[in-house]
């Protein structure tokens, strides 16, 4: 295969885990899409919980540490 087309996050995980010669190629500009957590609308404190989990873990480093880990960038940052 000489080219596929995913995601930074794919990409920076299989660059990372993969053990082959991946390199990332050109960006593809365009919309970028948000990542959500699906849950029932009636569940109201389900969401505040969720965002203040993820606050927490965005105040303490917790974010940007399993991104280095899982990724090796920062992908809790918008890409430039």
């Amino acid at each position: 295969m000489d080219a596929a087309l995913n995601d930074r996050l794919m990409v920076n995980y299989l660059i990372k885990t993969a053990n082959l010669p991946l390199r990332p190629g050109a960006v593809v500009s365009g919309a970028n899409a948000e990542v959500a957590i699906p849950f029932r609308k009636d569940n109201p404190k389900f969401a505040q919980a969720i965002d203040r989990a993820l606050d927490d873990l965005r105040k303490d480093g917790t974010l940007t540490k399993l991104s280095m880990k899982w990724f090796g960038s920062d992908v809790t940052k918008p890409s430039k």
